[in-house]
C-alpha cells in the first residue's frame, strides 16, 4: 500500500512550483493536500488531516502530544522554514516521529530584511514615504546606519550574517549569545561580547536573531527595555513572543525609545493596530524570509528531507 505524505505548510500547498516538485519526489505516495483556503490547520482538525499520513511538511502548524497521540502511521514531519517553537519534541521522541529540521535556510533572505528594517529606521525612509503620500514634502534624511554601535542578539546564522553585512559598513559589533562567539567576534573588525545588559545600555540598534524556547519567551521584558537608552531603536524578525510589545508601545509614545522594527507578533496574524500606525514603528507581515529565493529553498529543501528519510 502507498504511504500518504500530508502537505500542511500554507507556503507550500500554494506555490504551484512546489507542490510540482513535491508529486514528482513522491510519486510513489499518496499525496493529500491541505485546503488553499485554509490558512492553519490545529488541533482536531490538524489530527483528523494528519492521521493517515506517514510523513508530513509543516509549517506553523502546533504539533502536540494530543495531535500525535492520534496520528499512529506518522514516522516523519519536515519543517518548513526554522522554527520549532511549535513543536513538542518530547512528545515526538516518546511517538517515534522524527523532526526533520534545515537550519538557516532562510538566513541569507532574513539577514538582509534585517537591515532593510535598519535603514528604514535610521534613514526615516518609511515615515517620508507615508508624509509624500499625503502630499507633504518633508525633508528630513535622518542618521547614517554605517558607524552605528549595534547588537546582535543571538549569534546563530541569521545574527552572523547580519554582522558580517554591518561589519563591512564600520559599525561596532557588540555580540550577545550564551555560547561563547569570540571566535566569530575576532573574524570582524569592529566586534566583541559582551553581557546583554552592558549591550542594551550601549547599543543605537538592538537587534534580535534567538529563537523561541522556555528561556527566550518575554527575553526583552518591560525591565530590560528600560535598560535600552530613549534614542536607540529596535529591531524584531525573529519571533513575537521574545519582546513584551505592550512596554515597547509604551516607551515609544513617552519618547524612552527612538524607533521600532517589527516584523512578528505574538498571536501571528492578529497585531496591536495602535502600536503598527505610530510614527517610529516600521512594521511588516512576518515577511523577513519569505523572499520567493528562500520560499525555493525552503520548501526544496523539507521536501528533500522527508523523501530522503522516508526512502521515496
Amino acid at each position: 500500500m502507498k504511504p500518504t505524505i500530508a502537505l500542511v505548510a500554507r507556503t507550500v500547498t500554494r506555490s504551484p512550483e512546489l507542490l510540482s516538485l513535491a508529486q514528482s519526489r513522491f510519486a510513489a505516495a499518496h499525496i493529500k493536500v491541505a485546503p488553499r483556503e485554509a490558512d492553519f490547520l490545529d488541533g482536531q482538525e490538524l489530527a483528523h488531516f494528519l492521521r493517515p499520513a506517514s510523513g508530513a511538511i509543516i509549517g506553523r502548524e502546533v504539533i502536540s502530544a494530543a495531535v500525535l497521540q492520534q496520528c499512529p502511521n506518522l514516522k516523519a514531519i519536515a519543517m518548513y522554514g526554522v522554527g520549532t517553537d511549535n513543536i513538542d519534541f518530547l512528545a515526538c521522541q516518546k511517538n517515534g516521529v522524527q523532526v526533520l529540521e534545515s537550519p538557516g535556510v532562510n538566513a541569507d533572505a532574513a539577514a538582509e530584511f534585517t537591515l532593510g528594517l535598519m535603514i528604514s529606521l535610521c534613514r526615516n525612509i518609511c515615515l517620508t514615504n507615508a508624509a509624500m503620500r499625503q502630499g507633504q514634502w518633508q525633508k528630513n534624511g535622518g542618521t547614517q546606519l554605517s558607524g552605528k554601535t549595534v547588537a546582535i542578539i543571538g549569534v546563530g546564522a541569521i545574527g552572523q550574517r547580519v554582522a558580517r553585512h554591518l561589519d563591512l559598513m564600520g559599525c561596532h559589533l557588540l555580540l550577545v549569545d550564551l555560547r561563547d562567539v569570540t571566535d566569530f567576534a575576532h573574524q570582524l573588525t569592529h566586534a566583541q561580547q559582551i553581557s546583554l545588559e552592558q549591550a542594551l545600555a550601549t547599543a543605537d540598534i538592538v537587534s534580535l536573531h534567538m529563537p523561541l524556547n522556555s528561556t527566550t519567551r518575554g527575553y526583552l521584558s518591560a525591565e530590560r527595555l528600560a535598560i535600552m537608552a530613549p534614542q536607540s531603536w529596535l529591531i524584531n524578525a525573529a519571533r513575537g513572543e521574545l519582546v513584551d510589545l505592550s512596554a515597547a508601545k509604551k516607551r515609544l509614545q513617552s519618547n524612552e525609545l527612538a524607533g521600532l522594527g517589527v516584523d512578528v507578533y505574538p498571536n501571528e496574524p492578529h497585531f496591536d493596530q495602535e502600536l503598527v500606525q505610530l510614527p517610529q514603528v516600521v512594521a511588516t507581515p512576518h515577511i523577513a524570509g519569505n523572499a520567493r529565493e528562500a520560499v525555493h529553498a525552503a520548501g526544496s529543501a523539507a521536501i528533500s528531507k522527508l523523501a530522503e528519510f522516508l526512502q521515496l
